[in-house]
């Protein structure tokens, strides 16, 4: 996609329609920018302001992400210092906040004491899914490490052939 920023601040694609931020990172990290260099390269290439009015549109999203993300780190301090059996923690368990996929695919932060069973059931399959999906990730992993001490390279990029192909995160634990 090729991004050309306009003097009206309106960032088009090649067909005229507006590049989401999203197409913008995606197309920088496709010709090469580290994802460190991206910000600096959209703020150039596109405009601050381009990049303050997507930000503008995704304030809602990233505000979301930041609260379930603080809300997860919470729940994890909590849990590693809760004690079976003593009082005080079931009370916690009860009223600490836990993030619970939704079946539209959204989350929804609340206190584990107002969950239902279907919610909890959907928490533990998204828990299996990611735990199936780290599974897949680190076979393929040391199915290529494997593959590089077979032909005996030093580095992942000199092995001669195909590599096997990369597992898929499925849809429904994806974030």
């Amino acid at each position: 996609m090729t991004m050309v920023a306009h003097s009206s601040s309106e960032s088009q694609s090649s067909h005229g329609n507006r590049v989401s931020l999203d197409d913008a990172v995606k197309s920088a990290l496709a010709l090469g920018f580290t994802a460190d260099e991206v910000p600096e390269y959209l703020r150039r290439s596109l405009g601050d302001e381009w990049v303050s009015e997507e930000l503008f549109i995704l304030r809602d999203r990233i505000v979301r992400q930041r609260a379930v993300q603080f809300s997860r780190a919470e729940t994890r301090r909590i849990e590693r210092v809760l004690r079976p059996g003593d009082v005080r923690s079931q009370g916690e368990i009860r009223i600490r906040k836990y993030a619970v996929p939704m079946e539209d695919g959204s989350w929804r932060l609340d206190a584990l004491g107002r969950f239902t069973p279907e919610d909890l059931r959907r928490k533990a399959a998204w828990a299996r899914g990611i735990s199936g999906t780290l599974v897949s990730w680190a076979e393929w992993a040391e199915s290529i490490a494997d593959l590089a001490d077979r032909q005996g390279v030093e580095m992942i990029g000199e092995i001669v052939g195909d590599l096997p192909a990369m597992p898929e995160i499925p849809r429904e634990i994806q974030p």
